[in-house]
């Protein structure tokens, strides 16, 4: 036992200085400098960094389909009875739909201050919405809105899958695999953000580039709105959660 204690308490301890240069948000903000750097600087190299950018949006965009896929179907066929499924879920539909209104309540009231959407518009390809909001709902169809969304389409498809598997005699050793197939899907997801500095310094290049240093402060409107958001709810949780435990 004293020798496990001994070999736990010689292990090298990591400096302050290596943890932050192997953190991930470190190489971010570099990234996101470099890319001020470039755009300001170098502004026809920094609008060709768009394509880095995007790229990185779109393999982003590629696990969307498999979690939402993977996380229903395992939520649903993993616990097993319908019954606490549906209880479950129509607890957790009503918990979203409070929540969800008072976080847009309140990013809605500090965008309202801050005002992070008043720019300038110029060099911006902007189309009258007149044209898209006249007689909308004469040519909505919900069929088409369902073909052209594929985020619903798989959603709907894993709630089909999730309830048959509840009912398949080999359930088991389905979930088994499917879990296997997500811890596969998150680590792909994993590897890929650490490419997430090169689509920092790819979007922030061509922004600075195309529209210039001007940007930085709707953008720094914007991020301050998002923390001051998430501050504000995160305190309104925790108020609410001590208020209910006393």
């Amino acid at each position: 036992m004293s020798n496990f204690s001994s070999d736990t308490s010689s292990k090298p301890q990591k400096s302050l200085p290596f943890k932050i240069v192997t953190n991930l948000t470190f190489w971010v903000f570099i990234a996101i400098v470099a890319g001020v750097l470039l755009g300001h600087f170098f502004p026809e190299k920094g609008i060709q960094m768009e394509i880095i950018g995007k790229t990185f949006v779109s393999i982003i965009k590629l696990f969307i389909a498999p979690i939402i896929f993977l996380t229903i179907v395992l939520g649903i066929s993993g616990i097993g009875d319908l019954g606490k499924v549906g209880r479950i879920g129509l607890k957790s539909l009503f918990y979203f739909e409070v929540v969800s209104t008072l976080a847009l309540a309140i990013g809605v009231a500090v965008a309202y201050f801050f005002e992070p959407g008043n720019i300038n518009k110029s060099g911006l390809d902007l189309q009258d919405a007149s044209t898209f909001t006249q007689n909308a709902s004469e040519h909505f169809s919900w069929v088409q809105f369902f073909l052209s969304n594929l985020t619903l389409q798989v959603l709907v498809v894993a709630i089909v899958v999730g309830i048959y598997l509840n009912f398949y005699k080999h359930r088991d050793h389905a979930v088994l695999v499917l879990e296997r197939f997500s811890k596969f899907v998150f680590l792909g997801l994993k590897y890929v953000m650490y490419l997430a500095p090169l689509g920092a310094f790819g979007g922030m290049a061509f922004t600075i580039g195309k529209f210039g240093l001007a940007t930085l402060i709707p953008l720094g409107k914007l991020m301050l709105s998002v923390y001051l958001t998430m501050f504000l709810f995160v305190l309104w949780f925790w108020v609410l959660f001590f208020g209910i435990i006393k």
